[in-house]
């Protein structure tokens, strides 16, 4: 550069420096400082024209007092433990007590997965976590021909009592706090083990997930099918999960007996809002069965629990948390509830997957450390951090280690848990926080509107929501709009992986298979022969009288060495869209 150029810039500098100097020792409103923004922006523009949450919220440049004038504090944020429960459900929070640190386990035979857990609980895990593959998720035996290919894939595959025995052998399950990532059928296996060894089930902790909209919404190939069946399958699947619930309700006092999802929902192209809206509809629709059943809100109200994601958007991520809590309060006490217990969101979070990236794997541990602080800090009661593997598979137990290990660094050395909602009063946080709380209360009442969950999954409406946002998040990767480290920005062109992978043994199909016909041909097919009459009569029953119902007899159709096909063809041989 020429010196005359070189001067003149120089000069330039200077001059706004100057201009800058004045106008900083001149500011005395906000009006004062804008105007001093819009000058400096001349010269250092902002990053983008717009900025925007994960779900579309415009983010001011700046939040003041003047953004939550309207909010009372005592009115509309309060105190832990006391609605509207904004800063959470119990009265010191973590405090008091860590969240659970509940890590999934789930892979191959059973018995890969009995070891699998005592890893877990041999580095520090405070909670059980076991997911199953995709047959024993739609009902199918190991030797039947729809499971090739998928046994133990995604999942420990479990279809007998045997199969339950095997995975908590030598594990004292009775003092955990369990989590079946299921529904009905491994849920009766684990009170048919349960009973037969001796454990008083009243005082069983833990959770099923149980909730069928999960299963349909958040699976789109499920979605596809159920909107081609029709009427009536959704709504008998909703009839199954009220017996879940009057059955705890009932028995297991200490039970969750469903979790209702919004995380699968999310990782099917839900955004932070429709994530909750949706997850919550879907709780109205449970709710109002229930009622219908005779069941007591201010009872059943208290065992209900949420399955929430994590995703990127830190701030709005952890408005969200506070948000729902929030927003449910209003929606139990416009069903009638008035006790406040029954009220509360006790949420476990599992962070998103397609979040992690295959490329460049190693930076999945960053983003699990951003997703795990968020939900803590939005006041999350249990948690699970995927491994920085989750993209390539199940997680090895390297992995699965430094997944623990994150929970535990976060929990015992960063000290963001020494105080109660330590973002409480953040003017963007209270701002945000309110503009989920409006949008999610929008869109579920929207939903109710347009006839609630049962009638928007059967008509494909919520499909329509997830692939339509699913799609422009897409897009927008592809077209560098959304930044992911590694696959379209700071890509290694060269990258060469060298990364353990989690191998499942093709001589899992193999070892279930044996096991299956074993328990068949070793059963007293007297006492099974009656058992399923018992349950094949409950379930004709059901088909005329709802309220009827069936776990006691599916817990005595297992106990009797019945398998999970078997069940699943006795109890959906009419509504058998998940097989």
């Amino acid at each position: 550069m020429p010196k005359d150029e070189k001067k003149k810039k120089k000069s330039s500098l200077s001059k706004l420096k100057a201009q800058m100097i004045d106008f900083i020792n001149n500011i005395d409103s906000y009006e004062d400082w804008d105007r001093f923004v819009n000058m400096f922006m001349i010269k250092f523009p902002e990053r983008k024209k717009k900025f925007l949450t994960d779900s579309g919220i415009d983010i001011k440049r700046l939040y003041r007092p003047e953004d939550i004038k309207d909010i009372d504090y005592e009115r509309d944020i309060g105190y832990p433990s006391v609605p509207p429960f904004v800063r959470g459900v119990y009265p010191t929070m973590h405090r008091g007590r860590f969240w659970t640190q509940r890590l999934i386990a789930g892979t191959g035979t059973p018995e890969d997965t009995n070891k699998r857990l005592k890893f877990l609980i041999s580095q520090g895990q405070t909670g059980l976590n076991v997911i199953y593959d995709l047959p024993s998720h739609r009902g199918i035996d190991p030797d039947d021909s729809r499971a090739k290919g998928e046994i133990g894939k995604d999942g420990v595959n479990c279809c007998c009592l045997e199969d339950q025995r095997a995975i908590f052998k030598d594990i004292e399950y009775q003092n955990y706090s369990v989590s079946q990532i299921t529904a009905i059928h491994v849920l009766a296996m684990y009170i048919a083990m349960a009973e037969l060894d001796g454990v008083d089930i009243s005082k069983l902790r833990g959770t099923v997930q149980s909730d069928m909209f999960n299963a349909i919404q958040g699976c789109g190939a499920l979605a596809s099918d159920i909107t081609k069946r029709g009427k009536g399958a959704v709504d008998y699947s909703v009839d199954i999960c009220v017996d879940i619930i009057e059955f705890c309700s009932k028995y297991m006092p200490k039970w969750y007996p469903i979790s209702i999802v919004g995380r699968n929902i999310r990782e099917a192209g839900a955004d932070a809002v429709s994530e909750i809206g949706l997850a919550f509809s879907n709780g109205l629709a449970f709710i109002d069965k229930a009622i219908e059943r005779g069941l007591d809100i201010n009872e059943f109200g208290e065992r209900l629990s949420f399955m929430f994601c994590c995703e990127n958007d830190f701030f709005e991520e952890i408005a969200k948390f506070r948000a729902a809590r929030k927003v449910w309060y209003r929606l139990m006490k416009e069903k009638g509830a008035t006790n406040p217990l029954a009220m509360l969101v006790r949420m476990h979070v599992q962070n998103s997957s397609i979040a992690y990236t295959a490329q460049q794997p190693l930076n999945n541990i960053i983003r699990g450390t951003l997703h795990t602080s968020a939900a803590v800090l939005g006041g999350a009661q249990s948690l699970h951090t995927n491994a920085y593997d989750e993209a390539w598979g199940l997680p090895t137990e390297k992995a699965a280690r430094i997944a623990l290990r994150t929970q535990q660094i976060i929990a015992e050395e960063s000290g963001i848990m020494n105080t109660i909602d330590p973002l409480a009063g953040s003017y963007y946080i209270e701002w945000l926080t309110r503009q989920l709380e409006d949008k999610i209360y929008n869109f579920v009442n929207e939903m109710q509107e347009k006839g609630g969950s049962v009638k928007l999954t059967e008509n494909g409406w919520i499909a329509n929501i997830l692939e339509e946002n699913a799609y422009k998040i897409q897009r927008e990767i592809q077209d560098n709009e959304r930044i992911v480290v590694g696959v379209n920005k700071y890509v290694l062109e060269d990258e060469e992986l060298d990364i353990e992978i989690h191998e499942i043994s093709e001589k899992v199909a193999d070892h279930q298979i044996a096991r299956v016909k074993k328990v068949r041909n070793e059963r007293d097919n007297t006492e099974w022969e009656k058992a399923m009459t018992e349950l094949k009569k409950a379930c004709d029953a059901k088909e005329k009288d709802r309220s009827i119902n069936i776990m006691r007899p599916l817990i005595e159709a297992y106990k009797a060495g019945a398998t999970l096909g078997e069940c699943y063809d006795t109890i959906w041989p009419k509504y058998r869209f998940m097989g």
